[in-house]
């Protein structure tokens, strides 16, 4: 199960640890998809989020953990545009038969 929204302003130090919060869209999902939301948000003025070596300090997940997590969101950053370029940013949505 992941938080499915975590950034920044999802997470807070309690008790020496990093703890998410604001579970309205938990989901079941490998754990690495929640460090996707957090590198997202990386470098965003409004929500910096954390760096990569951070995520691996405060939240306990391993190099490759986070690696794999930062390939997950290159990849789904091309998605995204090649969807942007396919539809125009429309969201299709399957036609009845």
């Amino acid at each position: 199960m992941v938080q499915a929204d975590a950034h920044g302003g999802n997470a807070m130090i309690s008790m020496g640890q990093a703890v998410l919060f604001d579970f309205d869209t938990v989901c079941w999902a490998p754990p690495v998809w929640d460090i996707t939301h957090l590198l997202k948000r990386a470098g965003n003025a409004e929500n910096p989020g954390f760096t990569a070596a951070e995520i691996i300090t405060r939240f306990d997940f391993s190099s490759a953990e986070v690696n794999a997590a930062m390939e997950l969101r290159r990849t789904a950053s091309l998605i995204d545009q090649a969807h942007h370029r396919f539809t125009g940013g429309q969201i299709l949505l399957p036609q009845a038969a």
